[in-house]
């Protein structure tokens, strides 16, 4: 694990990096940890390749007000409406390996995670048709709160480069499957087990930097 501090926060395959700044202690930071992975929020805001060649960056667009999450809700056609706004972004960085869908959408239930599916499997199709890589899901902390609705979520993952769940940790870090972990019960049991995914992308913020580094190393 690295130093954490203000503007990045350690991830499994390491950096993410909340806004397009990249100070000279950030850089120096992620040179010395020998990351493979940094992922950046708006990278088409920021300097190309803030971190070198030596590293694989995973981009995420954001928006005000977050239209993309709105669009989840309308399956196929949203992804449509998603590519043709956030095509325009993406063709700025070509340096980015991967592009993320939006960010925690709701999944609270089997409707949701059906709309969730059709969005992501039109998305990484179109994605696909330009070369261009994909990361779906990017669930919030306890998602699905039914472990069920995977099998839901596993069918729009089938054209998928990766999928990202969020791993939150409070004081200790509870592998009760549902927190902590859960990915190996989802994945493994609905997606990676039918050759749904490639690789599992994992997200963790928050926590004891000390438990983490212990699952983790």
């Amino acid at each position: 694990m690295t130093r954490q501090r203000r503007g990045a926060m350690p991830a499994k395959f390491g950096f993410q990096v909340q806004k397009p700044q990249y100070p000279q202690w950030l850089r120096e930071d992620v040179a010395l940890s020998g990351a493979r992975y940094v992922k950046l929020i708006n990278p088409d805001l920021g300097m190309p390749e803030p971190f070198g060649k030596g590293v694989k960056y995973i981009g995420r667009l954001w928006w005000d007000g977050e239209p993309d999450k709105a669009l989840v809700r309308e399956g196929k056609a949203g992804a449509k409406a998603w590519m043709a706004m956030a095509l325009p972004r993406m063709e700025k960085c070509p340096w980015v390996w991967a592009w993320e869908g939006p960010n925690e959408p709701y999944v609270g239930n089997l409707e949701a995670c059906r709309s969730l599916a059709a969005f992501e499997l039109e998305r990484c199709r179109l994605m696909q048709q330009r070369s261009l890589r994909s990361i779906s899901l990017c669930l919030s902390t306890g998602n699905p709160p039914v472990m069920d609705y995977w099998v839901e979520l596993a069918r729009g993952i089938v054209l998928s480069d990766g999928w990202a769940v969020h791993e939150y940790g409070m004081k200790r870090m509870n592998l009760d499957g549902q927190h902590l972990l859960r990915y190996r019960r989802g994945g493994g049991g609905h997606g990676g087990g039918g050759g749904c995914v490639s690789a599992p992308f994992s997200s963790g913020y928050g926590g004891n930097l000390a438990s983490w580094a212990a699952l983790l190393s």
